[in-house]
């Protein structure tokens, strides 16, 4: 029988009679049961053969222990992934695999479970033998004897490090900057929210590099980006949390123990900036001083910053109050991107008069913005943002033509005086009003450049060059508030100067300071000397025209004679 089912007889003859007794036929029935028996078996064996080469074969983590916890076996699946050879690890214990971050309770949960009857699951981190960690979806299952005790421990598991490697390459991504590895913005946030919660104060930098864009124009954007996770990696020593904000914006935070905190916060800040030969403006709010949230800290960091000047490294902290003014700011500058093309700008005009009698021989033109939605803007109200939105350039080369275009279409035939600013001066120039005097077919003698010491001094090889070219041209060079600065005496013989201007500082002191009218007798004399026409700007008083007519300057512009005026009345002064 196998199974209980009959699948064969066993057939017995013999020639001798009466010779099956009743022991032979016992004998045969325990040969009938013992092939049973052994049919049995073999099917048994053949059962464990084949889930043996099943488990041996199984990629899956299967380790089995004595009721103590000491391994019997583990298939090669156990010696592939841990780098344990077989025979290193029968006889030793689970815990070789222990990578210590589990706690002392975890471990313990385990045991009470397993040795409890019941099923333990559970992630596993471990240590392969290299040292690497590995982690493994596991449970443990208890297994019982025929007599229902524990006899054994089986540990099923999957290897699943790939999975968790992904898993914590996504953690990263949605929470570091990929570039840098600094945190990006959202995580900051949440790390300096934890910071707020521990209390004390906490200064919030958010730190903009100037002109970030050229870097990448100049040396490709693979050098920006190694000067980007550079300077991240200098930011990230400087305080207590660090993240980028946007592609050249960061934001440190820095718990403040005592002023000192705060002035190596920014001095920090510079330092890393100045290593790398970059410029940086600061802006800086306190916690909870100026807010309590970490969003609110931002905004009034990013309001702070609005408040640096750009060009050089400069900082500033956040003042209550500037909101108003800085948000006006910011809507100004929205506006200042349509401005031009809608033909809100317009040009004033304000005279020069000769000293002799009086009469008008000339005019300085003035930017004013009639904006649709502010009303009429003068320069103090916007320039500032046009030098930060990098207009500066765009907006001269509209009042140069603007002017061009005026002179032609009213004759007009006094020269007008137009400022340029340091940041046009550059080689475009001189081609650039070369092609307007051709275009409105005026004559250059009409066109006069007012520049300041400031936009020269910085690189003088450089603004020589161009103004020589310009001076070429036809085009007369006006050295503007000169005595304010340096006041180098060497501009006037270096330079192709024509005219000079003696600032308002001088002409206010002339009454009460001896001095000062020494100085200005001898720089119109010394002007003279050099072919160069001097005016006085600023001129508010009648006393100021009859001493400087008196010193000989040349010509006279301020508010006492006439202040800026819309075209039509300049027109008709010059009638």
């Amino acid at each position: 029988r196998f199974k209980g089912r009959i699948i064969g007889t066993i057939n017995l003859y013999s020639d001798k009679k009466n010779f099956f007794t009743g022991d032979v036929l016992k004998l045969v029935e325990e040969l009938a049961q013992d092939i049973s028996f052994a049919l049995e078996h073999v099917d048994i064996i053949r059962t464990k053969d084949t889930l043996f080469r099943a488990v041996e074969e199984i990629k899956d983590w299967i380790v089995i222990t004595d009721k103590n916890g000491y391994i019997e076996y583990v298939n090669p699946a156990v010696e592939e992934i841990s780098g344990y050879k077989r025979e290193k690890l029968i006889g030793k214990r689970p815990s070789i695999f222990k990578s210590g971050l589990h706690s002392e309770d975890f471990y313990k949960e385990l045991w009470d479970t397993i040795t409890s009857g019941k099923v333990f699951y559970a992630t596993f981190i471990n240590r392969r033998k290299d040292g690497s960690l590995f982690y493994l979806d596991s449970k443990i299952v208890p297994i019982r004897d025929d007599k229902g005790e524990i006899s054994n421990f089986v540990a099923v598991g999957r290897d699943i490090t790939q999975v968790k490697q992904i898993e914590e390459r996504l953690r990263f991504l949605s929470n570091y900057d990929l570039l840098t590895g600094v945190p990006n913005r959202e995580h900051f946030l949440e790390l300096l929210e934890e910071a707020t919660k521990e209390g004390g104060n906490i200064a919030v930098a958010f730190v903009d590099i100037y002109n970030f864009s050229s870097i990448n124009l100049l040396y490709g954007y693979s050098v920006g980006d190694k000067i980007l996770s550079s300077f991240a990696e200098r930011l990230s020593k400087v305080g207590d949390g660090c993240g980028r904000y946007g592609s050249d914006e960061f934001l440190v935070f820095k718990r403040l123990e005592s002023p000192k905190d705060l002035e190596e916060l920014t001095r920090d800040i510079l330092k890393a900036a100045q290593d790398l030969k970059l410029t940086v403006n600061i802006g800086i709010s306190i916690y909870p001083l100026d807010g309590r949230s970490p969003s609110e800290l931002v905004e009034k960091a990013i309001l702070a910053l609005k408040q640096a000047k750009g060009g050089t490294s400069s900082f500033a902290y956040y003042k209550k109050g500037e909101e108003e003014r800085i948000i006006k700011d910011l809507k100004i500058g929205e506006e200042l991107n349509y401005a031009i093309e809608r033909g809100e700008f317009v040009l004033h005009f304000q005279p020069y008069y000769s000293s002799k009698d009086l009469r008008p021989v000339g005019a300085e033109a003035l930017i004013r913005w009639y904006s649709a939605v502010f009303g009429l803007l003068y320069p103090k109200d916007f320039l500032h943002i046009v030098e930060k939105k990098r207009l500066t350039k765009r907006l001269d080369y509209w009042v140069f033509e603007e002017a061009m275009r005026l002179i032609k279409d009213y004759s007009i035939s006094v020269p007008i005086y137009l400022n340029l600013s340091p940041l046009s001066i550059d080689e475009d120039l001189p081609d650039y009003l070369k092609s307007l005097i051709e275009k409105y077919e005026i004559s250059p003698s009409l066109i006069n450049l007012e520049i300041t010491e400031e936009a020269v001094i910085k690189d003088l090889e450089k603004a020589h060059k161009i103004l020589e070219e310009v001076h070429k041209l036809g085009i007369s060079i006006v050295l503007d508030d000169f005595g304010v600065l340096y006041s180098s005496l060497s501009l006037l013989s270096k330079f192709p100067i024509s005219y000079l201007k003696i600032d308002k500082s001088f002409v206010d002191r002339l009454e009460d300071d001896g001095k000062t009218s020494r100085i200005v007798v001898h720089l119109i004399s010394m002007c003279k000397a050099l072919n160069i026409k001097t005016i006085a700007e600023g001129v508010e008083e009648k006393w100021q025209v009859d001493l400087l007519t008196k010193m000989k300057c040349d010509y006279l512009q301020g508010y006492y004679l006439n202040k800026p005026m819309p075209l039509d009345k300049f027109l008709d002064l010059l009638k």
